[in-house]
């Protein structure tokens, strides 16, 4: 990718329900299946590092479309 070096943290919160990211380390990531628009409770993200990953986060409790990060 970048050809730098990283270092995979992972978060403390892992798996708390939350219904947006500022109430989590990393992020809050809807459920699967979730359309965005749609009222969730997600989940706090497990990790820091969200480089090669594709999530559909959760903000201010609505589901958002899945982006991916490269």
């Amino acid at each position: 990718m970048r050809g730098e070096q990283m270092c995979d943290v992972p978060t403390k919160d892992a798996g708390k329900s939350c219904k947006d990211g500022s109430e989590c380390l990393s992020a809050c990531v809807a459920p699967e299946g979730a359309q965005p628009g749609q009222l969730v409770r997600g989940k706090c993200y497990g990790s820091f590092l969200k480089l090669g990953t594709c999530l559909a986060r959760v903000s201010k409790g609505n589901a958002q479309p899945s982006r991916c990060s490269d």
